[in-house]
């Protein structure tokens, strides 16, 4: 979602161009207060922000250009790779699986944000292209993957299709 809720309730929230979070006035009027005086000058053009998530103390704002990541004093960029056309990648879905916060890279994959970096869980090239919509945590190295094209296993760095049944549910083993 756009929006996020930190451990103190304070609620923030990405928008096309900004992001910031909300706060009554000395009226009790709720009014936005934008963090964008925070970002450095070369990385204030922000795109659509798409998701919004609060992760171990940290807001983290996803466009496809770069996660804006807020610390409660500062805003970092992580950004994608460059591409072989020296392109930058695009984020794709960013959601919380468990105690970790996934994103997807159109060059790198499926992968983790640790300590304000992208970190690779997987390589497999048949990530490529794949539009996600969530992710589960199913143990250590072990999630399910929810995907426009159906849903995905990926346990130990191996990848597979589960196929879904008519009620919705995977077939028994």
């Amino acid at each position: 979602s756009c929006f996020t809720k930190n451990s103190d309730g304070k609620i923030f929230l990405g928008s096309f161009g900004d992001i910031g979070y909300l706060e009554k006035d000395a009226v009790g009027n709720t009014t936005f207060i934008s963090l964008k005086s925070k970002i450095t000058e070369s990385n204030k053009k922000i795109g659509v922000i798409y998701q919004v998530a609060y992760h171990k103390g940290e807001v983290y704002f996803c466009s496809y250009e770069a996660i804006y990541v807020y610390n409660g004093k500062t805003v970092s960029i992580i950004h994608p790779v460059l591409d072989e056309n020296s392109n930058y990648a695009q984020f794709g879905f960013m959601g919380l699986a468990a105690n970790e916060l996934l994103v997807y890279e159109s060059k790198r994959g499926l992968g983790k944000i640790e300590e304000g970096t992208f970190v690779k869980i997987n390589s497999t090239p048949t990530l490529q292209g794949q539009i996600f919509c969530s992710y589960f945590k199913n143990g250590e190295n072990d999630y399910i993957l929810f995907a426009k094209e159906g849903m995905l296993h990926l346990k130990q760095g191996v990848l597979s299709k589960t196929p879904l049944y008519r009620n919705g549910l995977p077939e028994k083993a």
